[in-house]
């Protein structure tokens, strides 16, 4: 995409009948390019970004899962596929409703109907095709200010719209934060935490060690590295022994809303130092609760969630807005909670369920409001 506001460019540009079928798409008025780059971050990065850290949790290793199986009949033809089953659907089930419920009520308005379906129909092809194959977990990489940048904007504009966030919304949030949990407790000072941190695979067991959760003095210990792949500068997934490393810089000071004070420090620390510990609690409700103001801080950083725009006086009343983010919270920490507190596969099993509509879930599947969570 080209933004031409002053006509420079040769006029061959302008004729969009031949331009198209190379790619290229000429802009010639203001706000136009703006608008362009604001629906790749809410749909085709927004959606990227909300199915990369649940395929790399469930260890789908690239977006060729989510392509069709080759033709059996044709013998010339290629495909990376590695793992189409139902889950690939489901995956694709899943941020096709994200797009239906979500990004496409909260884009509308400023961006129309018929460009963001027309973004989302150009970036589900590209997905799903065989070849085209990213690798999710190189995707997940700063996923924590991700989180903010392509999902934070949708989720502003349906809360100060007045509309429903969903509970695939929720999922999505949940997972990110499921995926820069290191496994086992972090022993660091602030000025150590930029470090490498450790998480565990769904359906893994989750270690309990009590060394450093960072990896800078335990890579050495893993003699086995069948299974071991570099996935960026640095980092790596083991298959077999069902970790990986990530790196996560966005520094947090959770405090009780309801008094302001900081629940275990008076300095900031990095988002995995407060997300390591494992529930201290079998009761569900105190593991939501000690969780919920670790997610709250996370969702108000700039480098995090990016939501404190929902903190804003909305016409002189900040109460519905604020109101929303509270039920928000409480909803992400719940489903995040159910997310590490069993090592069973459960993504897969969190995903159909609300796709079947079972439950809470019901009749609206996917599309649930989130409040149903507090329930």
């Amino acid at each position: 995409v080209v933004e031409d506001l002053e006509g420079d460019l040769p006029i061959v540009f302008c004729d969009g009948g031949r331009m198209t079928p190379f790619g290229v798409v000429v802009r010639t008025q203001p706000q136009k390019l703006k608008a362009d780059i604001a629906l790749k971050l809410r749909v085709a990065n927004g959606t990227h970004t909300a199915v990369a850290h649940v395929m790399a949790l469930s260890l789908l290793t690239t977006t060729a899962s989510l392509s069709p199986p080759p033709q059996t009949n044709t013998t010339t033809t290629t495909n990376n596929n590695t793992n189409t089953n139902d889950y690939s659907k489901l995956l694709l089930q899943y941020l096709d409703s994200l797009v239906t419920h979500q990004i496409l009520p909260a884009a509308h308005e400023s961006y129309g109907t018929e460009e963001t379906m027309a973004v989302y129909n150009d970036w589900r092809g590209r997905l799903i095709h065989p070849n085209f194959g990213l690798s999710t977990f190189f995707v997940t990489q700063n996923g924590a200010a991700k989180g903010g940048i392509r999902l934070g904007p949708t989720v502003c504009d349906l809360v100060m719209g007045g509309k429903n966030v969903t509970c695939a919304t929720v999922f999505a949030l949940a997972a990110i934060l499921r995926f820069v949990t290191p496994a086992i407790p972090c022993t660091t000072t602030t000025s150590e935490d930029n470090g490498i941190y450790r998480g565990w695979l769904d359906g893994f067991d989750r270690p309990t060690t009590t060394t450093s959760a960072t990896t800078a003095q335990s890579n050495d210990d893993d003699d086995d590295t069948d299974g071991k792949v570099e996935y960026a500068d640095g980092l790596s997934y083991h298959s077999k022994q069902g970790w990986y490393e990530f790196r996560c810089s966005c520094l947090i000071q959770p405090s009780n809303p309801s008094t302001g004070t900081s629940i275990n420090s008076t300095i900031a620390r990095s988002l995995p130092h407060y997300l390591a510990p494992p529930p201290h609690s079998r009761d569900t409700q105190q593991q939501t609760n000690y969780y919920g103001d670790v997610i709250r801080s996370y969702l108000l950083k700039s480098d995090g969630g990016d939501l404190s725009h929902l903190l804003a006086p909305n016409d002189g009343d900040d109460s519905t807005t604020t109101t929303t983010l509270d039920t928000l919270v409480q909803s992400i920490s719940k489903m995040y909670v159910r997310m590490i507190t069993n090592d069973d596969a459960l993504l897969p099993v969190i995903l159909q369920e609300m796709a079947d509509g079972k439950g809470i879930y019901h009749p609206d599947g996917l599309a649930t409001d989130h409040r149903v969570l507090l329930a």
